[in-house]
């Protein structure tokens, strides 16, 4: 398993996980985190009405 985490890694970090394609992304990500803090925050809304 060793051998093929090294391979796998190497991978990520040369073709993933570059700085192109991290901003590339970027817009994503800040869209999903926005998402989930206001489905997070809404349900808190909701259970402290029903509280």
């Amino acid at each position: 398993m060793g051998d093929q985490w090294m391979k796998m890694r190497r991978i990520l970090a040369s073709h993933v996980l570059t700085p192109t394609s991290l901003q590339w992304l970027r817009g994503k990500r800040d869209e999903e985190a926005t998402t989930f803090i206001d489905s997070f925050t809404i349900n808190v809304k909701i259970n402290l009405l029903l509280a």
